[in-house]
C-alpha cells in the first residue's frame, strides 16, 4: 500500500492531484481544511493511498499458468504474508490519521513550532490558546530553537495569569470564606493558610466552621485548630454564623470560614450556601478548585459559584493531576486571579502563594 499526502487550494483540485499521481483506483483516507499561519489562508490536505501490492498480485496470478501442489502452498504462504503486511500498513495509516486529527495544525508548522504545538495539546491546552501561543513565539523569533521556544511560551503564559496577594500581607481586618465542591480540599487549605498567617504575622485569627453536614466535619476542623493553637467556633445555621462573625470582628483581625462542600449542580445546595454567604458578608471569597477536574467541569463550577463574588482561586491537589494546562485557561477566561496552590496534606508545608512562573511551568510540565 502506497500512501501519499497532497495539499491543494480546494478539494476539487486535491482530487485531481490524487488521480494524476495515484490513478483512478486510489482511495482517499482523510481530508481536512487547514490554516496557513504565515498567510492566514485556508488550504486542503488530503491523505490518499493505492494498493500496489494487490494490483501486482492480481496481474501475476492472471499471467501465471497452473502450478503443482507444492507451488500452490508456497503461493498461499506468500499470500498470507502479504495479507499480514497489508494489515500492518493499515494500522500505520490509521495511526497517521489519528495523529493528524489530534494535532491537526502540526503539518502546517515548522518542526520546532510543530513540536511546541504538540506539547501544548498533550498538556490539554485548548486548540485556539495553543495556536495563539505558537503564533506569539513565532513573532518573537521565527527561527527559534525548541528550548528557547519553550521559555518564550512560558513567559507568554505567565504574563496572562493574575495573582491575588496572600492573606499574610493584607493589613486590614478580613473575613474570608472558603467555598467549593465536596472533597476539593477546603478545610486543609484553610488550616494551612491560617498557620502560615499566624507564623508570619501578629494577627488574631479565628476559624469558623459552617460545615455542619459532613459527619464529623466541624469536629475535625476543631481538632486541627486546637493542634495549631487557633480559636475555633461552629455555626449550625446562617443566623448563628452572622452572630459569630459580627461579635468576632471586634477581637479578631482575620476570620476564616469553612463552608459546606456540596454538589455544584444542585440548585438547592447553592441556595443553602447563599444563605451562609449573605449572613457572613465576607471581604474575600476563595473558590477551592481540585486540579484533577476536567476543563468542562471547572467551567461549570466557576459558573455556578460566580454569584458569590469570587475574589481568588485556590488550586488544590496539584500533586494528583497530570497537567493543569486545561483548567488554567478556563480560570483566565473567567478573569479570576489565583491565590494559592496546594499539594499533599502536610500543614503548613504543602501550600504556597501562587506564582505566575511556577503555574506556567506546571502547565507546560517543565521539570524543576
Amino acid at each position: 500500500m502506497r500512501i501519499k499526502k497532497f495539499t491543494a487550494d480546494n478539494i476539487k483540485e486535491g482530487k485531481s492531484l490524487v488521480i494524476r499521481e495515484l490513478g483512478e483506483e486510489a482511495v482517499i483516507l482523510s481530508s481536512r481544511t487547514m490554516l496557513n499561519p504565515a498567510t492566514g489562508k485556508e488550504y486542503v490536505e488530503i491523505v490518499a493511498a493505492i494498493d500496489d501490492i494487490k494490483h501486482t498480485k492480481a496481474n501475476r496470478i492472471a499471467d501465471t499458468p497452473k502450478q503443482e501442489s507444492s507451488s500452490q502452498e508456497k503461493t498461499e504462504l506468500l499470500g498470507e504474508a502479504i495479507f499480514l503486511k497489508e494489515i500492518s500498513e493499515i494500522k500505520n495509516t490509521l495511526a497517521i490519521i489519528n495523529s493528524n486529527l489530534k494535532y491537526k495544525y502540526s503539518g502546517s508548522l515548522s518542526p520546532v513550532f510543530s513540536k511546541l504545538y504538540k506539547r501544548l495539546i498533550i498538556n490539554e491546552f485548548p486548540e485556539n490558546y495553543a495556536l495563539e501561543i505558537v503564533g506569539k513565539v513565532s513573532n518573537i523569533n521565527i527561527n527559534v530553537e525548541y528550548s528557547p521556544a519553550i521559555n518564550f511560551a512560558k513567559e507568554i503564559i505567565a504574563e496572562k495569569i493574575k495573582i491575588l496577594k496572600p492573606l499574610n500581607v493584607i493589613t486590614e481586618k478580613t473575613v474570608a470564606m472558603f467555598i467549593g465542591n465536596t472533597g476539593c480540599g477546603k478545610t486543609t487549605s484553610l488550616v494551612k493558610i491560617a498557620v502560615i498567617v499566624k507564623l508570619l504575622t501578629n494577627k488574631n485569627i479565628l476559624i469558623v466552621s459552617a460545615d455542619t453536614y459532613k459527619i464529623g466535619g466541624a469536629e475535625q476542623l476543631q481538632t486541627m485548630a486546637a493542634i495549631v493553637g487557633i480559636p475555633f467556633k461552629a455555626a449550625y445555621s446562617a443566623d448563628e454564623l452572622r452572630d459569630i462573625v459580627q461579635k468576632a470582628k471586634t477581637d479578631f483581625d482575620l476570620i476564616l470560614i469553612d463552608t459546606i462542600g456540596r454538589n455544584h449542580n444542585s440548585e438547592e445546595n447553592i441556595r443553602e450556601l447563599s444563605d451562609f454567604y449573605e449572613m457572613a458578608e465576607p471581604n474575600l471569597t476563595y473558590l477551592v478548585v481540585n486540579s484533577t477536574l476536567s476543563n468542562a467541569t471547572t467551567r461549570k463550577l466557576i459558573e455556578k459559584y460566580s454569584k458569590f463574588g469570587i475574589n481568588g482561586v485556590i488550586l488544590s491537589k496539584i500533586d494528583e493531576c497530570e497537567t493543569i494546562g486545561g483548567i488554567i485557561p478556563v480560570i483566565l477566561e473567567a478573569d479570576l486571579p489565583i491565590a494559592y496552590i496546594t499539594k499533599g496534606q502536610k500543614i503548613p508545608d504543602d501550600i504556597e502563594p501562587a506564582d505566575r512562573n511556577k503555574i506556567a511551568e506546571l502547565m507546560l510540565n517543565i521539570e524543576e
